[in-house]
């Protein structure tokens, strides 16, 4: 299953994040709940074809985190079958309680109290409507990114990306300064990943206090030998989110040309793109940034 794909961030959520999404648990738990009342609900028809009743000694209680269990032996023509069942207050170990069992088979055996209640079907019922309403409501948002950030009027959110032979390298700049956190990507990242990690980078240019970083620092943060073994063997854009009342909110990249000695990228006016957020199609702008930075269709000379 591919990790772009509706399916997987449904029940797998957008890769890079932690943990699983409840519903898609909730949903996965419940065709364990159908075959566990279905299996019960079979004994009980089965017990209820030929029932016969009996008292027995509670033998043990124990419990799995909040739900308490006790556990008897019956004994019928000489012949001892196991048993449980749910525990109701008061009762304790040696005290004793009524069974039902199935006469021509014994072992089919269950107590009084959960022989005739039937509470579970309810339970069962209302948690596969939530799990329904749930997993409808979170497979019309998956796919759905909100990719707004909050961002003061006098600042405006950064991120660098360098395309280097090996992997993208993104760069967090705060106002006109790069610095951590940087991300590592390979060039056969999915499309959401790509996006997810250069709105990360966006979103800490403006929510957090950058770092300090001397260029060598810097340099060696990013994994390369040198700015200039960099600038040779790269491509790079900057990526500009802004926020302005009178302009809305826009999504600009600027492109780098290589300089003809090496030592650095010009700005390249000509191939600059601008985009309005709300109208923005993610996985066509996510598109167009790959492909400036793709040195096969890039020409930096």
């Amino acid at each position: 299953m591919k990790s772009d794909s509706k399916l997987y961030r449904f029940f797998l959520g957008e890769r890079g994040t932690r943990g699983l999404p409840t519903v898609a648990i909730l949903i996965v738990l419940v065709p364990f709940l159908v075959f566990g009342f279905f299996f019960n609900n079979n004994k009980r028809e089965n017990l209820a074809n030929n029932p016969v009743s009996t008292r027995v000694i509670i033998e043990d209680i124990s419990s799995v985190g909040n739900s308490w269990s006790i556990s008897y032996h019956l004994n019928i023509d000489g012949i001892s079958y196991k048993g449980s069942g749910r525990r109701l207050k008061g009762l304790a170990v040696g005290d004793t309680i009524g069974v039902m069992y199935q006469k021509d088979n014994p072992a089919n055996n269950m107590t009084v109290y959960d022989y005739y209640d039937h509470s579970d079907d309810k339970w069962l019922i209302i948690i596969i409507l939530l799990a329904a309403v749930l997993g409808i409501y979170r497979w019309s948002k998956v796919g759905k990114t909100n990719n707004t950030i909050e961002i003061p009027q006098d600042r405006n959110a950064k991120c660098q990306i360098y395309r280097t032979s090996k992997y993208y390298i993104f760069l967090t700049v705060y106002y006109s300064i790069a610095s951590k956190p940087i991300y590592f990507l390979s060039h056969d990242c999915t499309d959401s990943e790509f996006e997810k990690t250069m709105f990360d980078c966006l979103e800490t240019s403006v929510k957090s206090r950058y770092e300090y970083m001397k260029a060598s620092e810097l340099i060696k943060a990013m994994k390369q030998q040198s700015w200039r073994q960099l600038y040779q063997n790269s491509t790079m854009c900057l990526v500009e989110y802004s926020s302005k009342e009178y302009l809305g909110d826009k999504l600009s990249i600027e492109v780098g040309k290589r300089r003809k000695d090496g030592r650095g990228f010009d700005w390249d006016s000509s191939r600059s793109r601008s985009f309005d957020i709300k109208e923005t199609d993610w996985r066509q702008t996510i598109g167009i940034i790959r492909n400036i930075l793709d040195p096969t269709i890039n020409e930096t000379d």
